[in-house]
């Protein structure tokens, strides 16, 4: 029976394979170096931990594969991207 998948944050053990997901499908939200996606994934971190301002948040999500424990996709939230003038 399958266990299925979650959505959750990205944590530090990630970057590899956030790495492999960036390299792979050329993505442009997502950094291809190592040190890009360790600032990524720490600027997440505190972005969850509210060590960051509001209008400075930028969080980062995985979609992991329960039955694998494996890394499948991934999701970018910028904070306060758009205005009420200019929604996004």
């Amino acid at each position: 029976m399958s266990s299925g998948f979650l959505v959750r944050e990205a944590r530090e053990g990630d970057g590899p394979a956030l790495l492999g997901l960036a390299r792979t499908v050329h993505s442009v939200s997502l950094p291809i170096d190592s040190s890009g996606m360790e600032d990524r994934i720490a600027v997440s971190l505190a972005s969850f931990g509210g060590d960051v301002p509001p209008e400075d948040r930028r969080y980062l999500f995985v979609l992991v594969d329960l039955d694998r424990d494996q890394v499948l996709g991934t999701s970018p939230i910028i904070a306060r991207q758009g205005t009420p003038e200019r929604p996004r």
